[in-house]
């Protein structure tokens, strides 16, 4: 459900009426969590007046909020020369709203696979970390943060980082370096996600390798070399549930390998993610891994 308001400021421009605090068709907005905000009525004016509206609302700004007025974009005239922005909300599953911007152009976020920073050592001054975690506009965006506090030191780093792996595929720390040139030279760690709306992205390049499961049989078939390094993989794998899937695959992580991917085609699958599906990869097309 989308909902639409002004500010009370733009409201008195273009609403010619006298506004009080017992109106029905008055909110005040409040930050949620990541990209949401919560849309109340007014409760409690306590010591206001009625009439108090100025001094309330700049008691709300005060706290960061804000007091709005739910309007019809249908029934505003007369605001071809007038100033007001008109505020757009989609109201999700958990009673949150997220803000919709208008006429908002798609752009392409790149970014780097954490695990870059073990080929190539950065200066932190270099790069910021990001953390791509679910959005709540529904269940297959994604959301991208600058607090890293999933970021601990020792020994629950990796346990963090394979926290995020469950929570929705593409979920992970992410490297985004200062230098734009980094992405053309590592093309094998870029990260892509479309921004389709404000703060709302989808996952349109990101590689995940998988690590075939063999029986104890099978194994026994495997040259010693091969079988070395899949034992020693299996141990890093985590299990992890496909989107729209029954399936659980072993999913290993890039930095975790120290061979050429395209020697093992025979315990390795390659998949791109696109949204949330996952489209095969020939190794061929792989040849950037491990290069």
């Amino acid at each position: 459900m989308k909902r639409n308001f002004i500010s009370i400021k733009d409201a008195k421009k273009v609403i010619f009426k006298e506004f009080t605090l017992l109106d029905k068709d008055l909110f005040i907005k409040k930050p949620g969590r990541n990209e949401t905000v919560f849309i109340e009525p007014i409760i409690s004016i306590g010591k206001f007046g009625k009439n108090d509206v100025d001094a309330f609302a700049k008691k709300c700004l005060s706290k960061g909020q804000e007091l709005l007025v739910e309007i019809d974009p249908k029934e505003l005239v007369d605001t071809d020369f007038i100033e007001i922005e008109i505020l757009t909300f989609q109201k999700l599953e958990d009673g949150t709203y997220y803000k919709i911007e208008n006429n908002f152009e798609p752009n392409t976020i790149k970014l780097l696979e954490f695990d870059f920073l073990k080929k190539v050592p950065l200066k932190q001054d270099a790069y910021d970390v990001v953390v791509v975690l679910p959005s709540k506009v529904d269940s297959e965006s994604l959301f991208i943060s600058k607090k890293t506090s999933v970021i601990v030191v020792g020994d629950h780093f990796s346990n963090r980082r394979n926290k995020l792996n469950e929570l929705r595929l593409g979920c992970d720390l992410y490297i985004k370096p200062f230098d734009p040139n980094i992405f053309a030279e590592y093309p094998e760690y870029l990260v892509e996600l479309e921004e389709y709306d404000k703060d709302v992205f989808k996952m349109i390049n990101k590689k995940h390798i998988f690590l075939n499961i063999f029986s104890e049989e099978e194994t026994s078939y495997l040259p010693p070399e091969t079988l070395k390094n899949y034992n020693r993989l299996i141990k890093k794998a985590q299990l992890v549930k496909l989107p729209n899937s029954c399936e659980v695959k072993y999913i290993i992580r890039q930095g975790d390998l120290d061979f050429k991917i395209s020697d093992y085609e025979n315990i390795i699958e390659i998949y791109n993610q696109e949204g949330i599906d996952l489209v095969p990869l020939s190794f061929s097309s792989s040849k950037t891994f491990n290069k």
